[in-house]
């Protein structure tokens, strides 16, 4: 399993995320939406599909 980890921009943007959806849809609503990009960043990290680019660097 490799581990994703996110830059600190990244970290930002999904807290910005976090208080949109709270100001907008709720407390509950923003931290399921939060939760599944999570979950979706860590399927791209476990995932075996796609191509092996090793022209791009280590790890794709």
């Amino acid at each position: 399993m490799r581990v994703v980890k996110l830059t600190p921009k990244a970290e930002d943007d999904l807290e910005a995320i976090w208080h949109y959806g709270r100001q907008h849809f709720g407390e509950a609503q923003a931290d399921k939406y939060t939760d599944n990009l999570s979950a979706i960043f860590q399927l791209q990290g476990d995932s075996h599909i796609g191509i092996h680019r090793p022209e791009m660097g280590r790890g794709y």
